[in-house]
């Protein structure tokens, strides 16, 4: 019999995250490569403190989530997307305002994170491998689907065409 809840063991440089009472945390965009490998996003606020913070985990798993390990992403706030269990993205922005938002890239599942680029816009991805990606981008009122073909480097419109 499987149990209802997972239990995540605190990351290594916050033994004390779950066990504040002045912390809400939740997770996010849970994904699995494979049958073996996953992750999910954990984000938990301190609304105590002033201004209130706000961090993020990449927790990932090799072995169907019977072992999970959380390492802190680059910015608190932003949507993930992986190709494999190695090559990863996260859209990632400060604040839930809209701005400031910045692409990273994992190659080693997480461990490490590079900057790609600064974004004028937020999105939810989806990559099918390490060069070809989709999301549907959003920059204030606006929504646009988009592309890339370079790994995140570079982005382009895809204008639908509907023939009858």
């Amino acid at each position: 019999m499987m149990p209802y809840g997972l239990r995540l063991p605190p990351p290594a440089d916050a033994p004390d995250l779950f066990t504040l009472e002045t912390n809400a945390c939740g997770t996010y965009s849970l994904t699995f490569a494979s049958a073996t490998a996953g992750a999910v996003v954990v984000r938990c606020s301190d609304y105590v403190s002033t201004p209130s913070a706000t961090k993020s985990w990449l927790y990932t798993t090799a072995d169907g989530g019977a072992n999970w390990a959380g390492r802190p992403l680059p910015l608190p706030y932003g949507t993930l997307a992986f190709a494999n269990a190695n090559i990863g993205w996260w859209l990632g922005a400060p604040g839930t305002d809209g701005t400031g938002n910045e692409l990273f890239q994992t190659k080693d599942g997480g461990a490490t994170w590079a900057s790609l680029r600064k974004m004028n816009w937020g999105a939810q991805l989806d990559f099918l491998s390490e060069l070809n990606g989709f999301g549907v981008a959003q920059a204030g009122s606006a929504y646009a689907l988009v592309k890339t073909t370079t790994g995140g480097q570079k982005w382009a419109e895809i204008k639908p065409v509907i023939t009858p």
